[in-house]
């Protein structure tokens, strides 16, 4: 598996290997192009991977919750 892997409306950080996924994968994720929200989404993303990963999760996904405005990244259950 990939460090990061982007698809549909999902981000998937790989724990083995945690990496921050690009200002690009957030803001397609966010359908934004506010960059502020993204940097700051992108830094709340990676707060709550590394919480889990210390955990022993495998991996950490995230989806977009479109039923917030803007949109937000919520973990994915």
């Amino acid at each position: 598996m990939n460090a990061v892997q982007v698809h549909d409306h999902t981000i998937v950080l790989d724990c083995r290997d945690l990496r921050e996924p690009s200002m690009s994968a957030v803001a397609v994720v966010l359908e934004t192009n506010n960059a502020a929200h993204i940097v700051g989404e992108r830094e709340r993303l990676m707060h709550t991977a590394r919480r889990y990963c210390m955990r022993g999760a495998p991996n950490v996904a995230f989806v977009r919750d479109s039923a917030t405005q803007p949109s937000v990244l919520a973990l994915a259950h």
